[in-house]
């Protein structure tokens, strides 16, 4: 891989994605003006109860699962709230879920790995989710859109922080 400088806590984005391709947790930070906080994004697939124990205790944020509008709405998870009731930052979250299968309460890491893995991106998807539950599909706003303007969150799985 090529370092970005021996001194740099920064990697280029292409560095950010081989990371992430091999299974690693980078952590994403927004502009000190937009929300002023930090991102742990790893890809759904490589996702593991270990992670999500990272997540939920050095993170302390909800585990979420973005996922693309179409999925959304082929296992028909809705918005939480209408689109004027939303926040400032227009995160589209859905109602939350839970995997319908293999899992205990739903809050242990390991459920939650579970329903990440288990996320309905497969077409036709299974009947996989329950809700309302601990992990909240959101729906990311498309990559390109990420690259330019830089002020949206990237389609992986992220924790949204609290202020």
């Amino acid at each position: 891989m090529v370092t970005s400088g021996e001194d740099s806590v920064f990697c280029t984005v292409e560095e950010a994605l081989e990371l992430i391709r091999a299974g690693k947790m980078v952590l994403v930070v927004d502009d000190e003006h937009r929300e002023n906080e930090g991102d742990l994004v790893v890809a759904g697939e490589k996702i593991t109860p270990e992670i999500i124990n990272f997540m939920a205790t050095h993170g302390r944020g909800l585990i979420c699962v973005p996922m693309e509008e179409a999925d959304l709405c082929r296992v028909g998870l809705c918005r939480m709230v209408p689109m004027e009731q939303q926040d400032r930052y227009r995160t589209a979250f859905t109602i939350s879920v839970d995997a319908r299968e293999g899992i205990t309460t739903g809050i242990s890491a390991f459920d939650r790995a579970q329903t990440v893995k288990n996320s309905p991106t497969q077409s036709p998807p299974p009947p996989i989710l329950s809700a309302p539950a601990t992990c909240s599909p959101s729906k990311p706003f498309p990559a390109a859109s990420c690259a330019a303007r830089d002020t949206r969150k990237p389609p992986w799985i992220w924790p949204n922080w609290p202020d």
